[in-house]
């Protein structure tokens, strides 16, 4: 099976408008702040058997956690869900706060 297609912070900043954002973080690093507008669903929550969720599936998502790694699984999971157009943000939440335009687009 071939790597998800991956982007950085920069890429995914420049067109925001283009694709939705999947947090996959947990709950408390949400708290500490997270892309304004991003789907909250955590890792933890995914991982569940039988779990289902509800999202479009001709929607592009771009799914991030703090450094891109934790993504990569939610990728793999969504997958074998049957979503096709999922891209790991590869430098993860801790790049998108080094943006200097990215932090203004930041919710807590």
């Amino acid at each position: 099976m071939l790597p998800p297609p991956s982007i950085t912070a920069l890429e995914a900043f420049a067109h925001r408008e283009e694709h939705t954002f999947v947090d996959v973080r947990e709950p408390g690093e949400q708290a500490q702040g997270r892309i304004a507008g991003a789907l909250s669903l955590p890792l933890s929550v995914l991982a569940t058997p039988q779990y289902n969720p509800e999202l479009e599936r001709n929607q592009t998502y771009v799914v991030y956690c703090a450094a891109g790694v934790r993504s990569l699984k939610a990728i793999e999971i969504l997958s074998a869900m049957g979503f096709q157009r999922l891209v790991n943000m590869s430098d993860g939440y801790q790049g998108w706060q080094s943006l200097p335009r990215a932090g203004m687009e930041c919710a807590s």
